[in-house]
């Protein structure tokens, strides 16, 4: 036992000695060959096999390894057979380049990280095929494939072939058919977005629709043009041709011939036989060959664009007709600079080019050609580009004033509207027509202002348009006064133009009657609010503007999105006056005249405004149907009869009762105070400018206001909204009835401030203002494409038009 002891003592301590020496003595150096990074290897899958044939690009797939590291990314390029004679002799001798230079080498890289989810082992491989005849002809183009690991090691590079045919695209151009027309302008500083076009491209025998690769365009725009010169464009300019599958064109008295199969002839006559085989086809007059037919397309062609795509098309015994062909060399406005893969074109000051006397730069409409090509994945061209014609206007705003009258004079139960002579009886009853009084009297104030700038004499004829009449004479339209609804039950039609909107500086619509409202949201008004985004300023005078139907009975009133956003205005408030006066209760009629005048804000440099008994009395129309009914603070009409030799008529028509002055109502007999019904008041948002406060006739005379009358006493009546690029006003009432010598100033006051338009058609935004230098375009060119859009579905009101 003691034995065993001492000896593993030993051994123990002998270890102890020889591992001492062992670490004790070594060099810390490691000796031998250096390790060396291994080159990534990389190698295409079964599928697609070499050579394999397509028609669109096709998915190919890779996979690769790195024994002692990982790859980063694979990356390949294409290189067509007609570069590349021998692919062994193309890459250079360590198999790791080309013996082209790098910089002439367009490497795709496919990155390779796992925790992005990024396999790098395939792509949609994008080749080419023969420009000039791709379909019957195949392309074979190598893709040359490598691996780059971690420590940027290439692998050797690996190379497939592939042939590819192709079918020739489609062109499409889109314009906004809903801007119709565009109206030009002249930078993309202001709201207007000036003309858009959209380009698309479709393969539809190589791709399905919405799975083809991005198409490249190039594009030109051409113009203006008047419509005679349209007219040369399309009998000179424009011809038709039939494209067959294979891209072979036929014009017209072409025959198309369609391979059936062979038919094979053997004569046993001889010896050996005699075997002969013919093609058979079928023949095909491409006149015939009209909608959808398996053999091919009929195309509009643009010439005179493209001399070497119009050398194709035009029959070779007409060639030398191509040289005349010269309009649009003069006439282009802009163009693509190359091949681009942008979709769409925004234009700018699109009439720039043209040349016009000072005389002829008025406010004008002319047609513009837009001609695009595209070009697919495989660089072929569409052989037939598109092209499509649009119409635009260029803005000179040369007229001041627009008159737009909403004025519906029209049925004689319509209460409180300006008064007209009669006409010939309808119905039994005399009928109320225009006798261009509201044109007049806003003529003579905006002439006061601006002596001989507004036309009121110069009265448009009737006009037959599409077998509509256009009565402009019997409404007594003017190129500066404009009615939108009927003033005869028998009106067919009637129409305003963007045009005629766009000569003016400065539109005031007017509304003197609690029929209809001032309609925005129709198809008049999305002229309007185009003229507004344009520049121009515009003046609302409006009695129950939004409708009579918009009454302060159990709530605020719906306010049209247009009126808020332009004109500032929240809230309108106005008392139910139709219904309130149709309660026609024998010794009890209820009174509503309210509006006396109106009272500046203090530091707004305006007029006090009053009624003029007299203007309130010969100028408005207060009853036909019921005058032993109604009646207003003031005394009846002067005249019982009005003498009227319309139509060749020399006829008198009952006008008022001769009995109807001295009426009993509650309160007392009529008290002869002048007072307007129906001027409510408004609500305005922060950013517009309280010009006015409501003088009332109940508080101006101590009379106990009824309590279905709302107090307006004090109230906002007013306002004006500056804004960066437009200016606008909003007056619940007319220049009709107020006392001249202030109504002028006012209103020479206010085309003053509308007239300070430095920034219309500059396409510059007003650095002055109370909203600065901010501008939320998007804001109203959404509220002009919203109403287009409404437009396009039938869903706005046709004013203007006739509804029946």
């Amino acid at each position: 036992m003691e034995n065993n002891m001492k000896n593993s003592f030993l051994i123990i301590s002998l270890a102890i000695i020889v591992l001492a020496g062992l670490f004790g003595g070594c060099s810390h150096d490691v000796k031998g060959p250096a390790r060396v990074n291994i080159s990534p290897t990389v190698k295409f899958t079964n599928i697609p096999v070499e050579r394999a044939r397509f028609s669109s690009d096709t998915t190919i797939y890779w996979y690769g390894t790195d024994v002692d590291g990982y790859i980063i990314h694979f990356r390949y390029t294409v290189v067509e057979s007609t570069i590349v004679i021998d692919p062994e002799t193309f890459i250079d001798e360590d198999g790791t380049g080309f013996i082209i230079p790098d910089s002439e080498v367009s490497w795709v890289i496919k990155e390779v990280d796992l925790d992005q989810n990024l396999i790098g082992t395939n792509d949609r491989v994008r080749m080419s095929a023969d420009v000039a005849d791709p379909v019957r002809k195949y392309v074979a183009s190598y893709v040359f494939l490598q691996a780059v690991d971690n420590l940027g090691a290439e692998s050797q590079i690996v190379y497939r072939a592939f042939l590819k045919n192709n079918h020739f695209p489609e062109t499409d151009i889109g314009t906004n058919r809903l801007i119709d027309p565009y109206i030009n302008a002249v930078s993309p500083n202001g709201i207007l977005e000036g003309v858009v076009l959209t380009f698309s491209g479709s393969d539809p025998i190589d791709y399905r629709l919405g799975d083809e690769p991005p198409f490249q365009y190039r594009w030109k725009i051409l113009g203006p043009y008047t419509q005679a010169q349209l007219a040369e464009i399309r009998s000179q300019y424009v011809d038709s041709v039939f494209m067959d599958t294979y891209g072979d064109l036929y014009r017209k008295g072409e025959s198309l011939f369609v391979f059936t199969g062979l038919d094979t002839t053997i004569d046993s006559s001889v010896i050996p036989y005699d075997t002969a085989i013919d093609s058979s086809f079928n023949k095909f007059l491409v006149d015939n060959l009209r909608g959808s037919n398996p053999y091919g397309r009929w195309n509009g062609v643009l010439l005179g664009i493209d001399g070497h795509l119009d050398s194709m098309v035009v029959d070779p015994d007409d060639l030398g007709n191509l040289d005349n062909l010269l309009l649009f060399d003069t006439t282009i406005v802009d163009s693509s600079s190359d091949w681009t893969y942008s979709q769409s074109a925004q234009l700018f000051d699109i009439f720039r080019n043209q040349d016009v006397t000072p005389e002829s730069d008025t406010t004008r409409q002319m047609y513009f050609v837009a001609w695009c090509q595209a070009r697919d994945d495989a660089n072929v061209p569409d052989k037939i580009p598109a092209f499509e014609y649009f119409t635009a206007i260029e803005p000179k705003f040369e007229r001041e004033v627009l008159v737009i009258d909403y004025g519906s004079y029209l049925r004689a139960s319509t209460q409180n509207f300006p008064v007209f002579p009669p006409v010939v009886p309808f119905r039994g009853r005399p009928q109320y027509a225009d006798s261009f009084m509201v044109r007049n009297i806003f003529a003579e104030y905006i002439n006061y202002w601006k002596p001989g700038s507004f036309d009121a004499v110069n009265v448009f004829n009737d006009t037959v348009i599409n077998g509509f009449t256009i009565r402009y004479f019997r409404n007594g339209n003017t190129q500066d006064y404009f009615t939108l609804r009927q003033l005869y039950e028998d009106d067919t039609t009637k129409a305003m133009t963007l045009r005629d909107i766009l000569k003016h500086k400065i539109m005031i619509l007017v509304k003197d009657e609690t029929d209809g409202s001032v309609e925005l949201q129709s198809d008049i008004g999305s002229y309007i609010v185009d003229g507004i985004n344009a520049g121009m300023s515009c003046w609302i005078m409006a009695r129950a503007g939004v409708g009579a139907g918009l009454y302060e009975d159990g709530g605020v009133p719906l306010m049209p999105e247009v009126l808020a956003t332009y004109f500032g205005v929240e809230e309108t408030h106005t008392d139910d006056w139709q219904r309130r006066t149709q309660s026609r209760i024998p010794g009890f009629q209820p009174r509503i005249e309210d509006f006396q005048g109106a009272m500046p804000i203090s530091g707004i440099d305006l007029p006090i405004l009053a009624i003029d008994t007299v203007r309130l009395e010969n100028r408005y129309l207060w009853d036909t149907a019921y005058p032993q009914y109604f009646y207003p603070f003031r005394k009846p009409l002067v005249m019982d009869t009005i003498d009227t030799n319309i139509y060749g008529e020399d006829t008198v028509y009952v006008f008022r009762l001769a009995n109807y002055s001295g009426k009993q109502c509650a309160g007392g007999n009529d008290s002869g105070h002048a007072a307007l019904p129906e001027v409510g008041y408004i609500v305005r948002s922060y950013d517009a400018t309280p010009l006015y406060l409501y003088y009332s006739t109940w508080e101006k005379f101590g009379i106990s206001r009824p309590t279905y009358v709302t107090r307006k006493e004090g109230t906002v009546i007013a306002v004006r909204y500056d804004h960066p690029v437009f200016r606008t006003a909003y007056f619940p009432f007319t220049v009709l009835p107020l006392e001249p010598v202030s109504g002028r100033e006012m209103f020479g006051k206010m085309l003053d401030w509308l007239s300070e338009q430095p920034y219309i058609q500059t396409g510059k935004v007003r650095a002055t203002g109370p909203f600065g230098s901010g501008l939320n375009k998007e804001l109203y060119r959404e509220q002009s494409r919203r109403l287009r859009e409404l437009s396009s579905q039938g869903l706005l009101e046709i004013l203007g038009t006739s509804a029946r």
